[in-house]
Protein backbone atom coordinates (compact mmCIF):
# COMPACT_ATOMS: atom_id res chain seq x y z
CA UNK A 1 0.00 0.00 0.00
CA UNK A 2 3.16 2.17 0.81
CA UNK A 3 4.22 1.83 -2.87
CA UNK A 4 1.03 2.29 -4.15
CA UNK A 5 0.54 5.59 -2.24
CA UNK A 6 3.89 6.77 -3.45
CA UNK A 7 3.11 5.58 -7.26
CA UNK A 8 -0.14 8.30 -6.75
CA UNK A 9 1.55 11.02 -5.26
CA UNK A 10 4.90 10.83 -7.14
CA UNK A 11 2.29 10.49 -10.61
CA UNK A 12 0.08 13.47 -9.14
CA UNK A 13 3.27 15.81 -8.67
CA UNK A 14 4.83 15.58 -11.74
CA UNK A 15 1.82 15.82 -13.72
CA UNK A 16 1.37 18.53 -11.69
CA UNK A 17 4.44 20.14 -12.46
CA UNK A 18 4.97 19.63 -15.73
CA UNK A 19 1.52 21.61 -16.13
CA UNK A 20 1.48 24.28 -13.50
CA UNK A 21 4.91 25.18 -13.54
CA UNK A 22 4.71 26.87 -17.07
CA UNK A 23 1.89 28.57 -16.29
CA UNK A 24 2.60 29.87 -12.73
CA UNK A 25 6.23 29.46 -11.90
CA UNK A 26 7.01 28.66 -7.93
CA UNK A 27 3.33 29.42 -6.88
CA UNK A 28 2.64 26.40 -9.81
CA UNK A 29 5.03 23.83 -8.14
CA UNK A 30 3.16 24.63 -4.47
CA UNK A 31 -0.01 23.71 -6.30
CA UNK A 32 1.23 20.84 -7.78
CA UNK A 33 2.41 19.27 -4.23
CA UNK A 34 -0.49 20.31 -2.53
CA UNK A 35 -2.57 18.62 -4.96
CA UNK A 36 -0.13 15.62 -4.26
CA UNK A 37 -0.76 15.71 -0.39
CA UNK A 38 -4.47 15.88 -1.20
CA UNK A 39 -4.27 13.00 -3.69
CA UNK A 40 -1.95 10.89 -1.47
CA UNK A 41 -4.83 11.96 1.91
CA UNK A 42 -7.34 10.71 -0.56
CA UNK A 43 -6.13 7.49 -1.20
CA UNK A 44 -5.35 6.23 2.34
CA UNK A 45 -8.56 7.22 3.29
CA UNK A 46 -10.30 5.22 0.58
CA UNK A 47 -8.15 2.18 1.48
CA UNK A 48 -8.12 2.43 5.52
CA UNK A 49 -11.44 0.84 7.10
CA UNK A 50 -11.13 2.34 10.92
CA UNK A 51 -14.41 4.32 11.94
CA UNK A 52 -11.65 6.94 13.29
CA UNK A 53 -10.66 7.91 9.77
CA UNK A 54 -13.93 8.62 8.67
CA UNK A 55 -14.13 11.95 9.22
CA UNK A 56 -10.60 13.04 9.32
CA UNK A 57 -11.10 14.98 5.98
CA UNK A 58 -13.27 17.73 7.39
CA UNK A 59 -10.35 19.11 9.57
CA UNK A 60 -8.34 19.02 5.94
CA UNK A 61 -10.64 20.21 4.41
CA UNK A 62 -11.48 23.73 6.70
CA UNK A 63 -7.97 23.74 7.28
CA UNK A 64 -6.94 24.03 3.56
CA UNK A 65 -9.64 26.69 2.61
CA UNK A 66 -8.30 28.58 5.15
CA UNK A 67 -4.70 28.62 3.78
CA UNK A 68 -5.86 29.24 0.77
CA UNK A 69 -8.81 32.26 1.26
CA UNK A 70 -5.31 33.91 3.52
CA UNK A 71 -3.11 33.51 0.58
CA UNK A 72 -5.65 35.27 -1.39
CA UNK A 73 -6.04 37.83 0.83
CA UNK A 74 -2.81 38.56 1.74
CA UNK A 75 -1.86 38.74 -2.24
CA UNK A 76 -4.83 40.84 -2.61
CA UNK A 77 -3.61 43.20 0.27
CA UNK A 78 -0.02 43.16 -1.42
CA UNK A 79 -0.82 43.54 -4.91
CA UNK A 80 1.29 45.84 -6.66
CA UNK A 81 3.22 47.19 -3.58
CA UNK A 82 5.68 43.78 -3.55
CA UNK A 83 6.06 44.25 -0.24
CA UNK A 84 4.26 45.37 3.22
CA UNK A 85 6.81 48.53 4.12
CA UNK A 86 8.38 50.69 1.41
CA UNK A 87 11.65 51.95 2.28
CA UNK A 88 11.69 55.66 1.26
Amino acid sequence: MILHAFMVTLAVNVVGDVVLIPIYKNEGAAIAFLLACIAQIIFYLSKNTPAELKHIWQPLLICTACALVSGMGAKAILHGTGRLYRCR
